[in-house]
């Protein structure tokens, strides 16, 4: 898989596939410039940049696609991280689950499901554990169970097709209908 410009070990298995993502807390980064409102946790590189922040109190995960949108959109580029950041908001987490949903940074939109946006989260609220756990992550388009051995983050998932498209040129282009399903999408 090729994510950033490197290239991840994919595994296919029975249920889905398990992806080898390095993760890591970025350290000194200054939080200042976000605007008072918003809560952050920590910042995570897991192969995209994440800046994962709690849901404000009021708001619970079934808020409006286009209020998260709006929530999320300006905070992107907030930090002074070249392209901005993905924002990944977490709303609900115990010992064994936590509800998330992601802005992408690159379509400026919520997007369904984000393998990367799940580990950020579990690597914020988790750090650096030196043991062994496994959380599961949901988000709008379904679960990534996220598994630390002590060393090493694992993104299990079970990708699901979403709409179709070509490759040439070396890039892939899809249908717009295809970005926005609206069956993907049924709150706007």
């Amino acid at each position: 898989i090729d994510m950033c410009g490197s290239n991840r070990h994919a595994v296919r298995q029975e249920l889905g596939w398990a992806v080898d993502i390095e993760s890591e807390v970025v350290e000194g980064v200054d939080f200042g410039t976000l605007p008072s409102h918003v809560e952050p946790i920590a910042l995570v590189r897991a192969g995209e940049p994440h800046l994962v922040i709690r849901a404000p109190r009021d708001w619970s995960f079934f808020v409006r696609r286009i209020d998260f949108e709006a929530f999320c959109r300006p905070i992107r580029y907030a930090l002074d991280f070249e392209g901005g950041v993905n924002v990944t908001m977490v709303f609900e987490s115990n010992d064994e689950r936590m509800l998330i949903r992601t802005f992408e940074r690159g379509a400026g939109r919520q997007t369904y499901s984000c393998g990367t946006g799940s580990m950020s989260a579990v690597v914020a609220l988790d750090g650096n554990l030196d043991r062994s756990t496994t959380r599961v992550v949901c988000s709008p388009g379904g679960n990534h169970e996220i598994h630390h051995d002590g060393v090493n983050w694992v993104l299990h998932g079970c990708p699901h097709p979403i709409g179709r498209g070509e490759v040439a040129n070396d890039s892939i282009r899809l249908p717009i209908s295809a970005l926005f399903d609206a069956d993907l999408y049924p709150d706007d």
